[in-house]
């Protein structure tokens, strides 16, 4: 294989929009950075709805409601619980950390 495509920022979304899951992906500070289009599904919303809004925002303006970004962000661990999504679904999820070569919480 060549280690070029591991690189390669189309590649990695590729895999992130062929996910039957719905994946949402903040910065530390709860900006929605990259939304998925398993997850505008789940949603009935278009990722341009969520993209450059901090959870905060969102949560403010009825669009979600709740987040748990800043607790993952504070304890540096994964959590998973059930949501009420604004669309009356009930979903389960995980928010995971993602450290730099320091042991701070990136996203």
């Amino acid at each position: 294989m060549n280690n070029d495509i591991l690189i390669n920022n189309e590649f990695w979304i590729s895999i992130i929009e062929n996910s039957f899951d719905g994946i949402y992906i903040t910065a530390r500070d709860g900006m929605t950075l990259y939304v998925n289009s398993a997850y505008e599904k789940l949603v009935n919303r278009s990722r341009d709805e969520y993209v450059g809004k901090t959870m905060n925002q969102l949560v403010e303006s009825g669009i979600m409601n709740t987040h748990i970004t800043k607790t993952v962000v504070e304890t540096g661990e994964t959590i998973t619980t059930t949501e009420h999504l604004v669309s009356g679904k009930d979903v389960i999820i995980t928010g995971n950390p993602i450290f730099d070569d320091n042991g701070q919480v990136l996203a």
